[in-house]
């Protein structure tokens, strides 16, 4: 292993029907649309980041930063820039963060703190060396030297004691060892040595007599599962002398021991702040599957950049709508989509789809709450706070001005550089170059062609893709036909427990199981006046336009009358029955064409003709 996710507008498209007669005033109607409609259908699929920013900023001004809590407080500067002084004046003796119910400063809510200030552009240096000094060495992990040859060799190894080893690697890659004990020793399995804890920050001479290539592993204890450390030495020629230094296993402490959760905030901003972390990975790479909760692979995905996190983390969400793992919904979704924020992915797009349909009235999400809508805001949309370097104005989006949104370590692998000065989601870096894309088998998938489904993990961005094709992180299937429910297919949910806040319970939709409920979103604010406000401005307009002719077209109208004769002699006159006219319901306006009269055909083709010479 190496180490080192707007909502999508809808383009919404008007066809009218036009006859002959009308092609003439297509630019006009256009320009009216263009003028009167377009807003409205703007405001229509506005993305709901505008709402929940307006919803933070309007709690802001109606109550005061000072009555939120500290976690509030944080995640309103880290989304919009309200509250940063309200922050500043809540940190403890000018060096750390105590949350809401505790007595001391801990590294999670120090590090978020770290987090939001540093994108408003405050010195968090102080802060920073707080974090530092928190670090412990970490128990439970094996460090192992590797020591590669394409035959048998012998080695002699030195370190700074001075103490020497001689080394010998037979034709099945297995070790023997001889000399001093005091810094490695063989490994059970005989293929490494392994590194005596107290030599953990020891510097290894290696000089063998074949070609050979040395790299640092590391393992938990009396696990199987071994990692490649992102550092190796190698030598082309037999005979050569390389170095290879051993590492150090840290974490940061809670009390005496090591903190999980708060190491994983801890090494998040520090790497955000440019700071090596490369001392704490092991730590947190070998214990994520005891820690499972705390949605390790988010933070893991960005600080290594590995796809096996990231495919870790996607398979996680939870029917294809949030994650629910740490803390709850609102809060695990958005930490999942912290490090994914600049992709685009299948899983990111379906948890945006889902936050537009739980959100509630006023913008926020969690029946207003603000800090959980705030870090939702963080995670999937560029910040408004404004720009770090003192301007009051936001910064400009990265993407907008062709560049790119990428993690560091993409940044730096594709040769680009990092700009500061531009606004990116989540974790995410401005890059002027895009991350180097990577064919599906090296990302360990198999290609899809467009009649298959993904049973896995689907990629579309590696090189090496053809038009409709995927990448399938797991297997390509043919496409199951599957059948809703009812309650389903008018867009409710089937639950097994009753409906949640901010839905209701619809008892005219069935589930396929009678034991569950049928959940429908409760009803938000209708925009139909605005469909009717801009089709009103279009008939206003036209009419202004058309003043003229349409006066002299109602006068004949209402001048020249049809002759009515008298009902011949003997013969009943028969009531004349008004057709009625069926009214179709739809959801956009349509252009009709008008029927006229036989008798009255002449009279509109003059009107038409004169109309036709008006529009040239």
């Amino acid at each position: 292993m190496k180490l080192g996710i707007a909502i999508k507008k809808n383009n919404i498209y008007k066809q009218f029907l036009i006859n002959s007669y009308m092609k003439k005033r297509v630019v006009l109607l256009s320009f009216f649309i263009i003028i009167f409609i377009l807003p409205f259908i703007t405001s229509l699929n506005q993305t709901s980041n505008s709402d929940a920013i307006k919803c933070i900023e309007n709690k802001v001004q109606e109550k005061g930063c000072v009555t939120f809590g500290l976690d509030s407080k944080i995640f309103a500067l880290l989304s919009t820039g309200q509250c940063e002084a309200d922050v500043l004046a809540a940190d403890s003796n000018d060096e750390c963060f105590v949350p809401v119910n505790a007595n001391s400063c801990e590294l999670k809510t120090t590090s978020q703190a770290v987090l939001a200030l540093d994108s408003s552009g405050s010195d968090t240096d102080k802060y920073a060396n707080w974090i530092l000094a928190q670090n412990k060495t970490a128990t439970g992990i094996d460090w192992l030297l590797q020591i590669e040859t394409s035959e048998p060799a012998s080695c002699d190894i030195k370190d700074l004691t001075p103490n020497q080893y001689q080394v010998s690697i037979d034709q099945d890659k297995k070790l023997s060892l001889s000399g001093s004990a005091n810094c490695l020793s063989l490994d059970s399995t005989g293929y490494w040595l392994k590194i005596n804890p107290q030599c953990q920050a020891q510097e290894f001479e290696v000089k063998c007599d074949k070609a050979f290539q040395l790299n640092l592993l590391f393992r938990k204890q009396l696990s199987s599962t071994i990692y490649v450390f992102d550092e190796s030495v190698k030598s082309e020629t037999a005979g050569g002398t390389d170095f290879i230094k051993a590492r150090e296993s840290l974490c940061f402490k809670k009390g005496n021991s090591c903190d999980y959760e708060g190491s994983l905030w801890a090494t998040l901003v520090l790497k955000k702040l440019g700071k090596d972390v490369s001392s704490y990975l092991p730590y947190l790479i070998v214990f994520e599957e005891d820690n499972k909760k705390f949605l390790p692979e988010s933070f893991l995905y960005f600080l290594t950049a590995e796809q096996d996190f990231k495919i870790e983390l996607l398979s996680k969400q939870i029917g294809d709508r949030y994650w629910d793992e740490a803390y709850d919904r609102y809060y695990d979704t958005a930490l999942a989509l912290m490090s994914i924020s600049s992709e685009q992915t299948d899983a990111k797009d379906n948890a945006v789809n889902w936050l537009a349909e739980v959100q509630g009235d006023d913008g926020c999400w969690d029946s207003g709450n603000v800090a959980k809508t705030g870090f939702l805001l963080y995670s999937l949309w560029p910040s408004s706070s404004p720009d770090p370097n003192g301007d009051d104005e936001p910064p400009e989006d990265c993407e907008d001005l062709g560049n790119f949104c990428v993690s560091n370590i993409e940044c730096l692998e594709s040769g680009g550089d990092s700009l500061s000065a531009y606004n990116c989601p989540g974790l995410s870096t401005c890059c002027t170059k895009d991350k180097s894309a990577q064919t599906c088998s090296e990302l360990g998938g198999e290609i899809c062609d467009s009649s298959e489904d993904c049973d896995g993990i689907p990629e579309y961005g590696t090189s090496d893709l053809l038009s409709g094709e995927s990448c399938c992180i797991g297997t390509c299937k043919e496409p199951t036909i599957t059948t809703q429910s009812a309650c389903e297919e008018n867009f409710g949910t089937c639950k097994d427990i009753s409906c949640e806040s901010g839905e209701k319970e619809d008892l005219s939709y069935a589930c396929d199981d009678v034991s569950q409920y049928c959940c429908m979103q409760k009803t938000g604010k209708s925009l139909w006046w605005l469909w009717a406000l801009g089709i009103l401005i279009i008939l206003i307009a036209l009419a202004i336009v058309f003043k003229d002719k349409l006066k002299d077209f109602y006068d004949k109208l209402t001048i020249k009358k049809k002759p009515s004769f008298p009902p011949r002699p003997g013969i009943p006159q028969r009531m004349q029955e008004i057709p009625q006219r069926r009214i179709i319901p739809q959801q956009q306006p349509q252009m009709r064409r008008p029927f006229p009269q036989r008798e009255r055909k002449s009279e509109l083709d003059d009107v038409l003709k004169k109309l036709k010479e008006m529009g040239k």
